[in-house]
């Protein structure tokens, strides 16, 4: 029998690069992710902490994504474990 794969889920901080957005409630994060590449996104400000963004981690054998939460429902991305702060 195939053994199934544990995921963990948390809440976590993603260290990422933050700059004023197009309107004042909100804020593009520029987010590499484990291949290397850079990708940006408009998130809420309130889901920003200094240079870090909120974001729900999951982690199995496939690696660590972190859900980052944009207007489209949230938009998920593998990054590397050294650039995401584990919460509660």
């Amino acid at each position: 029998m195939a053994r199934m794969a544990k995921t963990i889920v948390r809440n976590g901080l993603l260290v990422c690069g933050v700059h004023d957005g197009m309107f004042s409630d909100e804020r593009t994060v520029v987010v590499k992710s484990r291949d290397g590449k850079e990708h940006s996104f408009f998130v809420p400000k309130d889901a920003v902490e200094g240079q870090k963004l909120k974001v729900i981690v999951s982690r199995d054998e496939e690696g660590v994504r972190v859900t980052i939460p944009t207007p489209e429902a949230g938009t998920v991305v593998f990054v590397n474990a050294d650039e995401v702060t584990l919460r509660g």
